[in-house]
């Protein structure tokens, strides 16, 4: 189900604050052309 989702963003941006997390995600995720990882802290986005 989760792929559907992916599938249909134009892209898709993942963010947060530990480097970890975000490639654990990657590692769940894999690869995809319209996804990109981002750092980022919530606190400072507008």
């Amino acid at each position: 189900m989760m792929n559907d989702v992916i599938s249909r963003c134009e892209k898709l941006v993942l963010t947060d604050m530990s480097d970890g997390m975000l490639k654990i995600a990657k590692g769940n995720l894999g690869n995809k052309a319209n996804v990109e990882y981002q750092i980022a802290d919530i606190r400072f986005m507008r």
